[in-house]
């Protein structure tokens, strides 16, 4: 059964099914997939709403990357646009487009900075989480091995 969540009081909320959730929660925390199947199976109010709950953070984290994305492309532009006006300007007009230039270039870089630092930590998070899972399934290698060997034989 395919779930396709549309919340009328989220009006720019992204139409994601069940699965498209599922598949980008799995990529980054598989544990959560297996959360979620429990619920779904327990509470099936309860595991609409987290799917709720996680669409919304997924709408809120690509509004913050587009919004990064006009601005690094607003103060490219502006860049470009004080750069064309150096090349007819006069050593006085030069000297302050020479000051603006050097202002956007800093909040682009800054800006730039920043969204690298974010890349950074949500690869270390992805990386913790990986470890963690590799811990896991270490820990649980015999059970897991058994579990495989009773299933393919029928055993379960």
């Amino acid at each position: 059964m395919t779930m396709l969540l549309v919340f009328p009081f989220a009006s720019a909320a992204t139409e994601r099914s069940e699965e498209e959730i599922l598949l980008i929660v799995q990529e980054h925390s598989p544990e959560q997939v297996r959360h979620l199947q429990r619920l779904k199976e327990l509470d099936a109010s309860r595991y609409a709403r987290a799917l709720h709950q996680i669409n919304h953070r997924l709408d809120r984290r690509e509004a913050r990357q587009s919004q990064r994305r006009l601005e690094l492309m607003t103060l490219r532009a502006e860049f470009n646009a004080l750069a064309e006006a150096a090349t007819t300007s006069d050593a006085a007009e030069l000297e302050e487009i020479r000051a603006e230039m050097i202002a956007v270039a800093n909040q682009h870089f800054d800006l730039k900075t920043q969204a690298q630092q974010e890349s950074v930590q949500n690869l270390e998070q992805r990386i913790a989480e990986l470890e963690r899972q590799i811990a896991e399934r270490n820990a649980r290698r015999d059970e897991l091995i058994d579990e495989q060997v009773a299933q393919a034989l029928g055993e379960e």
